[in-house]
């Protein structure tokens, strides 16, 4: 017999924790987490996806930046775009919403955004393990590319 997990108990449990560590990292460090949410195109599931994380964020403590961009932006747009924010020191995080629309490379996309602390929106090593197939991306750290904003 499986065990049932309240899904909505231990959502809660994670917000609470975060928020907690949000608020000590400000208060020790004098740095508010920033996450930067990046969509690309009018998809919307995407779209409410994107708003809830901006919300969580946001109820987490978080400095949360939201960058919608329209479904024609071009792949080197969104790449400048996303080197800007690796260099921006108040962008702790970034999150690209996939998928990305045809004409960009979602793989190039993804390369773009440092390996060594990117992982899946979820915390757990499991869902890291998936990141090949997830829906989006979390990277660390992250600045406005010249041609672009």
């Amino acid at each position: 017999m499986a065990d049932v997990i309240d899904g909505k108990a231990v959502a809660a449990d994670v917000i609470a924790k975060v928020t907690s560590a949000s608020s000590d990292l400000a208060a020790s460090k004098n740095v508010t987490p920033g996450l930067a949410v990046v969509i690309v195109g009018e998809d919307p599931a995407s779209q409410v996806y994107v708003a809830a994380k901006s919300r969580t964020a946001k109820e987490c403590g978080f400095n949360s930046l939201q960058h919608t961009l329209p479904a024609d932006t071009s792949e080197a747009y969104l790449i400048d775009l996303i080197e800007v924010l690796n260099r921006d020191r108040a962008v702790h995080g970034i999150l690209v919403q996939l998928p990305l629309p045809g004409h960009i490379d979602a793989g190039k996309v993804i390369q773009r955004l440092p390996r060594k602390r990117t992982s899946t929106a979820s915390t757990s090593s499991m869902s890291a393990s998936l990141a090949p197939a997830s829906s989006t991306r979390l990277s660390y750290p992250a600045r406005r590319p010249a041609r672009c904003c």
